[in-house]
């Protein structure tokens, strides 16, 4: 390879050779089509007179580009450039032959178009037979990188046609002969184009993508399937697996798939959680808010029954088992929340809000909502402890007994209640309290507890708090006899209303005399 070197050494010490570049100023322009007709191509570009006027480096106008005659004009960037326009010649080819064969060469016609393979494969082949020089700097650079707007072709149209073909002719018989379809919902009916196709200048990257949460359409299913799963009335059988119109995991983001498999594995070791329970054993590095996404993946949703607003693992039934005892929910009606803060589905200030031990100030609390298996009070674990029924309750009391189940109701209110008002409560108050039966049947109303005459009774001792913790106590269990017996349209278990803790005088509504049964007209509570 041979250079025009014009070297302009100063020394044999130089690091690189230098080459000396003419002053000859170019003008550079980008055409965005492959030319093949260098007269055509000047036509798009407004002819020579168009291009002489940007020739000047130092002015700023632009060129217009039009690919058809009459169309539209995109107008093009006027870059400044520190390039160097370099003139390659390499031999030129006057015969060819396939390579690697003997056959006689053929000649090659002397205008024939090459492309860049070409000039890069001879390059390759004629290392000593190419020469390169400088022609000139480039300081301004023309290039194209708006969109020219859409063409409407016609040539293979009906009616463009027709009107060439009968009005341009100028034949009257022709004319005559010109008839357009006048038959009602054609096909393929010629629409006139918009004047203007795309209202963008330059070149959109739309990369269309479905949306994660997007599903297949399911014309059997009316619900959303992306929501969590569907509730489940208590008396049915609850489900086994997954909804099938679910996509898969994979179809999920990257984070939210990792999140499955840990929100899997919590499922495994135990079977219901509550909602803030779960968040708060999550780790740390889980993305909760994907958990929307992902639990419907593992577990379904209980609305109502002894387990209520919890989350149950595919496959387990806690009704079936006594072991189910433990995943109850207690829900004392107590306002522990701050004004303003309901527990969602972010993170608790107090990651251990779902554990009570008795000892926390209810101010702690951002949930109101505990499993017993989450409960350590001594008291209330002393309760939890007692014999279980026989068969599960599934519409109010689950695995426990009535009068354990609203004794537990009633002592959780009552403590928190005392630790949002800073009082303590006494222990002899709640000892007269644990004394009620831990069983009511119904209707009767008598407690089968094998104790003494006593454990069925209020004392004469017993103080203010002890009678409206009974009071309580019997109202709710009154309420839920009331409502199985159709006596009743909703539920009153729970009032908002907060036990009287201090009192000087005995509430005036208790109408049970200290030294007679608590329930000896428990049958007639509704009267």
């Amino acid at each position: 390879m041979t250079t025009d070197r014009a070297l302009t050494s100063e020394g044999e010490n130089d690091a690189a050779p230098r080459y000396a570049v003419p002053t000859e100023r170019i003008v550079s322009v980008e055409h965005p089509c492959i030319v093949k007709n260098v007269d055509k191509a000047t036509d798009m570009l407004g002819g020579g007179r168009a291009i002489s006027d940007v020739l000047d480096h130092r002015t700023q106008k632009t060129l217009g580009l039009s690919f058809p005659p009459a169309g539209k004009t995109i107008l093009s960037m006027n870059n400044k450039t520190d390039n160097v326009l370099l003139k390659i010649t390499v031999p030129r080819r006057v015969a060819k032959r396939k390579r690697g064969s003997d056959e006689p060469f053929v000649p090659v016609a002397r205008d024939e178009y090459q492309d860049a393979s070409y000039v890069l494969r001879s390059l390759q082949d004629n290392p000593e037979a190419t020469t390169i020089s400088s022609v000139g700097q480039i300081e301004s650079n023309h290039i194209f990188r708006s969109i020219p707007d859409f063409l409407y072709s016609t040539p293979d149209t009906f009616f463009k046609s027709e009107i060439q073909s009968k009005i341009f002719s100028q034949d009257y018989d022709a004319i005559r002969q010109l008839q357009l379809p006048l038959s009602y919902g054609l096909q393929n009916t010629e629409m006139y184009p918009p004047p203007v196709f795309s209202p963008f200048s330059l070149p959109q990257s739309y990369a269309y993508n479905d949306k994660q949460s997007t599903k297949p359409a399911q014309t059997t299913k009316t619900r959303d399937t992306s929501s969590m799963a569907e509730a489940h009335d208590i008396d049915l059988e609850w489900p086994m697996a997954a909804p099938v119109s679910l996509a898969e995991p994979k179809s999920l983001p990257k984070s939210a798939q990792r999140l499955v498999e840990q929100v899997r594995r919590m499922f495994q070791n135990r079977p219901v959680w509550t909602r803030r329970a779960l968040i708060n054993n999550l780790p740390s590095d889980a993305t909760i808010s994907h958990l929307r996404l992902v639990l419907p993946y593992v577990a379904f949703y209980v609305r109502s029954g002894p387990w209520h607003d919890t989350l149950c693992r595919y496959g387990s039934d806690p009704r079936k088992s006594a072991d189910g005892a433990r995943f109850q929910v207690v829900q004392p009606r107590v306002d522990l929340i701050l004004a303003g803060r309901r527990p969602g589905w972010g993170r608790s200030r107090n990651p251990k809000d779902h554990l009570y031990a008795g000892t926390e100030s209810a101010q702690e609390y951002e949930n109101r909502l505990f499993q017993f298996c989450d409960i350590s009070d001594p008291l209330l674990a002393q309760l939890v402890n007692q014999p279980l029924r026989e068969e599960c309750d599934p519409i109010h009391y689950g695995w426990f007994r009535n009068g354990v189940f609203t004794k537990c109701e009633v002592l959780l209110r009552v403590k928190l209640q005392a630790s949002l008002g800073g009082r303590p409560v006494r222990d002899n108050d709640l000892s007269a309290f644990l004394t009620l039966p831990d069983h009511v049947d119904s209707p009767s109303g008598q407690h089968t507890s094998t104790a003494s005459n006593v454990s069925g009774y209020v004392p004469d001792t017993a103080s203010d708090m002890a009678w409206n913790m009974a009071k309580e106590y019997r109202r709710m269990i009154r309420d839920v006899e009331n409502k199985q017996a159709g006596r009743l349209e909703e539920s009153s278990r729970g009032v908002k209303e907060p036990i009287e803790l201090d009192s000087t005088s005995r509430t005036p509504e208790v109408d049970i005399a200290p030294s007679e049964p608590l329930f000896e007209n428990f049958q007639d509570a509704a009267d």
